[in-house]
């Protein structure tokens, strides 16, 4: 089998066990990426001014904010070790209400001692590779499905 024969057959395989999990792909033509801290100086200016589909790059540093994603996005930590998302003990740390939103590359710490460093009430989100420590409860997934 030569070489493109080969490429094609292990892509469309790829592709069909893709499908066949039920792993949604969407991609959004005209999607930006925004910068923290070049274009917004937090976390939150930067969720409030995106559109659905773009991506928050978020540089390293300690965020003292209680973040509340509300529209679908990326949101991309610099390093999980030096990007931090600091609740500052009011509240939840990082609160996501929309669906299929991405949270990577994150240390959350700090919520509220009742509270959560991540509280989803929604679905279809990728939590991945973050640290989360030192909050009342780590993540609470409230009326989510397929996180």
């Amino acid at each position: 089998m030569n070489k493109a024969a080969l490429t094609f057959f292990t892509m469309s395989f790829l592709l069909f066990a893709i499908l066949q999990m039920g792993i949604k792909i969407s991609v959004k033509a005209n999607s930006d990426i925004i910068y923290v801290p070049t274009h917004y100086p937090t976390i939150q200016k930067a969720i409030n001014k995106a559109n659905e589909g773009d991506t928050i790059y978020v540089g390293a540093g300690i965020y003292q904010e209680n973040v509340v994603v509300n529209k679908t996005v990326l949101l991309i930590g610099e390093n999980k070790l030096t990007t931090i998302i600091d609740g500052n003990k009011t509240g939840n740390a990082l609160y996501v209400i929309t669906n299929n939103v991405t949270v990577s590359n994150f240390t959350i710490t700090n919520s509220q001692r009742t509270f959560y460093g991540i509280y989803a009430n929604s679905s279809n989100n990728v939590f991945l590779n973050n640290i989360i420590s030192e909050n009342g409860w780590g993540i609470y997934l409230h009326g989510s499905r397929n996180n």
